[in-house]
């Protein structure tokens, strides 16, 4: 981005000033939630929807992962992905920022759960709430608070939607959205956001997904230590990357990652980490076989990112490489991520451990070894893989981040099932065994259920 420009000075051990933002609190602007930049308006879901312009002091350092390069296209994620080297020379101290943070939170204070999930917002469109969006169901059903922090590259493309609202908004450099994020979640924990007064506020995650996940991992790996509450706790209780690849190294929080079958092929075996539940270390590594990088996902409304966020014709082209009789990819991967979200907010207050779930069967190329149906052998399994009606996979290429859904021949399905109904009973079964395992919620059987009775015509 051009306007990022900034003399470099004397390298120093990483580190975190104290800004003022930490102590002061913002009122949120004035107007509806349609006079804002990419805002979901949720009233009719008993949510209000506000934004903040928050100013505040950041470090500037080197770049060192897409989520925080000038320029992405110089970057190699997959290099960068494979990157141990956590400790951050800062490059100029403590530079002003204003940023733009958007809270979702529920209407009623006696609703809220007292989880806060923190996001990126996607660079893509000009700042995308992919969590959000993602899981929103989930979310707003559990009266989860969500914040979306705006990251500097994005900033001119919210100032020219609308000047006026907006001309505050200032970085130096795209790495001080490290620093936005740990004032930000420092600020609502600590009742800097007014619309927050009075709601009990108990743990505090960051999540995100593909480039919003990558944000994720490099603020864990590096930043992590450096966002403290003013009483000394952790800002961020856990941490939930989805679609990215990177590894996350071991924390005093817990850690889940999620990656899809095609983040698998694409990033390969070298960002693989072990499962564990020791103190210091809790983590989980979840591969969804079938997944593909573009999974399907179940807003509320319109809104921002609920449609297609892609390149005009991408996934008519994909579409067309997978050969005739296929559809895109409707694997529910966020049936598991709701309930990822919920096993993580019980990890984080000393409850029960989260499953843990086989890794994809692959050869040393990362290539996924397949059953009889053309699923991939083992990893984590939907119900829609363990009674399959169709085989699920993931393009190659410019198709690499979607998927398709080819289903299985008429006369292979009564051979297999001998009717629907005989069909829905295993299926229902199957997803009831994830329940009790704690990889889906209860809520998501009966979607399951009603989707595979609209396919089950054999």
């Amino acid at each position: 981005m051009a306007g990022f420009r900034l003399k470099r000075g004397t390298a120093v051990v990483s580190g975190s000033g104290d800004p003022a933002s930490k102590s002061a609190a913002y009122r949120p602007l004035a107007g509806n939630p349609s006079d804002g930049f990419l805002i979901w308006d949720l009233r009719s879901a008993g949510y209000e929807s506000e934004e903040y312009l928050i100013p505040g002091a950041a470090h500037v350092y080197d770049s060192i992962s897409m989520a925080d390069a000038i320029d992405m296209s110089r970057r190699n994620p997959v290099a960068n992905g494979a990157n141990r080297n956590f400790v951050r020379p800062v490059v100029a101290a403590d530079r002003p920022y204003t940023t733009r943070v958007i809270v979702y939170r529920p209407a009623d204070p006696r609703k809220c759960s007292g989880n806060v999930v923190v996001e990126v917002l996607h660079i893509a469109g000009g700042g995308l709430p992919v969590v959000f969006t993602t899981t929103q169901r989930a979310f707003v059903a559990n009266g989860d608070v969500l914040i979306g922090v705006q990251h500097p590259v994005t900033f001119d493309a919210v100032r020219a939607a609308n000047p006026s609202r907006y001309t505050a908004l200032q970085a130096q450099h795209p790495t001080q959205i490290w620093g936005m994020l740990r004032d930000a979640a420092c600020l609502a924990r600590q009742g800097g956001l007014r619309g927050l007064d009075g709601y009990r506020l108990e743990r505090q995650f960051m999540a995100g997904r593909s480039f919003s996940g990558v944000a994720v991992a490099t603020f864990a790996n590096c930043h992590h230590q450096d966002a403290r509450l003013r009483d000394g706790r952790n800002a961020f209780d856990g941490y939930l990357a989805m679609t990215c690849g990177y590894y996350i190294r071991p924390l005093d929080v817990p850690v889940i990652r999620i990656n899809t079958e095609s983040d698998f092929s694409i990033w390969g075996l070298d960002n693989r980490s072990d499962d564990s539940d020791a103190p210091g270390s809790q983590s989980r590594l979840y591969e969804v076989a079938g997944g593909c990088h573009y999974f399907s996902f179940s807003p509320l409304g319109d809104g921002p990112g609920a449609g297609a966020q892609l390149p005009p014709g991408a996934a008519d082209a994909a579409l067309a490489s997978f050969g005739p009789g296929t559809r895109l990819n409707d694997l529910p991967v966020h049936l598991l991520v709701a309930q990822a979200f919920r096993n993580l907010y019980a990890w984080s207050r000393g409850g029960a451990a989260p499953p843990r779930g086989d890794r994809l069967v692959a050869d040393e190329k990362a290539i996924v070894r397949r059953d009889q149906f053309g699923n991939a052998l083992a990893g984590v399994r939907l119900p829609q893989l363990k009674v399959p009606l169709a085989g699920y996979g993931c393009g190659q290429g410019e198709a690499r981040h979607f998927g398709y859904t080819r289903p299985l021949a008429t006369e292979q399905l009564r051979e297999l099932y001998g009717s629907p109904a005989a069909y829905l009973a295993q299926l229902t079964a199957a997803a009831e065994q994830l329940v009790n395992a704690r990889w889906i919620g209860a809520d998501a059987v009966p979607a399951i259920v009603e989707e595979a009775r609209r396919n089950a015509v054999f």
